[in-house]
C-alpha cells in the first residue's frame, strides 16, 4: 500500500508539471499572438556572411520581412526550414528571411556550417544575450521555433509559435501580406 501511495504522488507531481508546462505555452502563445499590430523593435544582428542585417534597411526593399527564432538542436526548426527556403526561392524579390538562433553557443561558424548542410540561403545569425527576443518582452520562456512576418512599415502582421507544416501554408500568408507583385 506505501508503493502505492508514492506512486500515486509521483504521478501526480508529474502531471502537475505537465499542466504548468502547458499553461507556459499558452501564456507565451498569447504573448505572440498580441505583438500582431504593433512595432518590430528594430534588430540589428551580424549573420553569417559576416554582414550586418538591420531590419529598417531590408524594410526599406522588401515588402515583408520573415524573423524566425530557432535553435540549432530544434528538430521541428530543421524540418521547416526547407518550407521556408523554397518559399524564400519563389518569393525573395519582395519577401526576406531572417533566421535568428537563440541558442548562445551557436555561434555564426556553427550557424553557417548548419545552413549549408541543409542548403539554406536566407540570412541566418543569432540573437546575442536575447536582446531582440527580450526587446519583443515575451516573458522568460519560449517555444522555438517563433517566427514574426513584418510588412514595410516595421509593424508586425502575422505571429506564428511551432513549425509550419508545408509549403502552401507559408505562401499563401506570402500571398495574403504582399499584395500585388
Amino acid at each position: 500500500m506505501k508503493r502505492f501511495g508514492v506512486l500515486l504522488l509521483a504521478l501526480i507531481l508529474m502531471l502537475s508539471s505537465v499542466n504548468i508546462a502547458f499553461a507556459a505555452n499558452k501564456q507565451y502563445e498569447s504573448a505572440v499572438a498580441s505583438k500582431v499590430g504593433q512595432k518590430m523593435p528594430e534588430i540589428t544582428v551580424y549573420i553569417t556572411d559576416n554582414s550586418i542585417f538591420r531590419l529598417s534597411s531590408v524594410l526599406a526593399e522588401k515588402k515583408i520581412v520573415v524573423v524566425n527564432l530557432w535553435a540549432s538542436w530544434c528538430g521541428p526548426c530543421e524540418k521547416e526550414f526547407p518550407l521556408l527556403q523554397e518559399a524564400y526561392e519563389q518569393y525573395k524579390d519582395y519577401v526576406e528571411i531572417i533566421a535568428l538562433s537563440l541558442e548562445q553557443s551557436d555561434k555564426l561558424d556553427i550557424i553557417r556550417e548548419y545552413a549549408e548542410r541543409i542548403g539554406l540561403t536566407f540570412p541566418m545569425g543569432r540573437d546575442v544575450n536575447y536582446s531582440v527576443f527580450a526587446s519583443l518582452d515575451l516573458g522568460h520562456s519560449y517555444s522555438i521555433p517563433t517566427t514574426f512576418f513584418v510588412d514595410n512599415s516595421g509593424k508586425i502582421v502575422y505571429s506564428h509559435v511551432g513549425r509550419f507544416n508545408d509549403l502552401k501554408e507559408i505562401t499563401d500568408l506570402f500571398d495574403q501580406f504582399i499584395g500585388d507583385k
